[in-house]
């Protein structure tokens, strides 16, 4: 029997986490889920396939790669000896791998496996440029601009080195996937029947409110000099805020033209692929941020209700309490001088006058 290697390379807010999430542990007599414990093996190709998954200079993370490096290899090797067809997916794969590092993926599949086919879900730019800037917020980014998504730089290195005959594209698009469903569409492709996967998983998606006060953190977090580890404190605050606020929000027009724009031709190369438009269109919402000021004002008119939220002071409920940073974002109005502070670091974004020593 033919084989195949299926690798999933899942880019964001296209049904990535409910696809993952309906085939982990799968295993049947033609086909299994790679099992690495965790449904996203983004992890577990970059430390086996990148050059250098880690800081080198870390000494204490060096040596525990190399332990957790072959235990990986072990579970891949153990893959290699099925007889079945063998499904990867992963969320970084598409944007961690040089083209040499993907030649290495491919060497090390290809004497086993018949056929390696790519599969990647692609979604129209403006479509999904809320939620993307909104994930990024929750991982710490802190300048106000619509993110990029490069279609041609994420997807061409697979067809240079797979071949183009062996990466599929699929829009993402209710009206074009199978049954108007990612996981539906995805167990079609790798040749499952119909009803085996069942779709349940989804990502929280957090309010207009807490966007904007997790976008503050990111900017002013570091402007109080007490310790801590700032990912844990900034993860904390986005779950005390994951049911806060009410409304959704969207960019203004002039926004979304500029970074489409930007982007036309990344744009127009993977409409070329796929056969439609992939400019998208905004969704509809009441807040509209159409500069970093809108947010900060949003933060700022929802400080003190969501400092409800938060441990107190004392409590031993977690770091975010005793956070310095966030006690000077949530405690009290950020003066002016804070806000230009933070603004100098936006790209695009104003620019404060450096002789105006006035507080506002």
């Amino acid at each position: 029997m033919a084989r195949t290697c299926f690798i999933h390379i899942g880019l964001h807010k296209t049904g990535t986490t409910a696809i993952q999430s309906a085939l982990h542990r799968f295993n049947n007599e033609n086909l299994i889920y790679a099992d690495f414990d965790h449904p996203n093996h983004g992890l577990p190709m970059v430390m086996m396939f990148a050059k250098r998954p880690i800081d080198a200079a870390d000494a204490a993370a060096a040596a525990n790669y190399a332990k957790e490096r072959s235990k990986i290899q072990a579970r891949f090797d153990r893959h290699l000896k099925e007889t079945k067809n063998l499904v990867i997916s992963g969320e970084s794969i598409s944007t961690r791998f040089d083209q040499a590092e993907l030649e290495g993926i491919r060497e090390y599949f290809s004497p086993r496996f018949d056929r390696i086919q790519i599969i990647v879900y692609v979604r129209p730019f403006l479509d999904v440029a809320v939620s993307h800037w909104q994930q990024r917020v929750k991982n710490g980014f802190d300048k106000f601009q619509l993110p990029e998504t490069r279609y041609r730089t994420m997807i061409e290195p697979f067809m240079q080195v797979f071949g183009q005959e062996n990466v599929v594209i699929r829009p993402y698009q209710r009206d074009l996937l199978k049954d108007g469903d990612a996981v539906a569409d995805f167990a079609k492709l790798i040749g499952l029947p119909e009803a085996t996967l069942s779709s349940q998983a989804r990502n929280p998606t957090l309010s207009a409110e807490a966007t904007a006060l997790l976008f503050a953190f990111n900017l002013f977090g570091d402007l109080a000099s007490a310790p801590g580890n700032r990912r844990d404190h900034r993860v904390a605050l986005a779950k005390a805020l994951r049911q806060f606020g009410t409304e959704r929000f969207t960019f203004s027009p002039e926004l979304a033209k500029a970074a489409v724009d930007r982007q036309r031709a990344e744009i127009d190369w993977i409409a070329s692929r796929v056969g439609i438009d992939m400019t998208g269109r905004l969704p509809e919402a009441k807040v509209v941020f159409g500069s970093a000021e809108d947010v900060l004002a949003l933060a700022r008119r929802h400080m003190e209700e969501a400092r409800s939220l938060l441990p107190s002071e004392g409590s031993s409920a977690g770091p975010v309490a005793k956070f310095g940073g966030l006690k000077l974002l949530l405690s009290k109005k950020l003066g002016w001088r804070q806000q230009q502070a933070a603004l100098w670091r936006l790209a695009p974004g104003p620019r404060p006058n450096r002789n105006d020593s006035s507080e506002k």
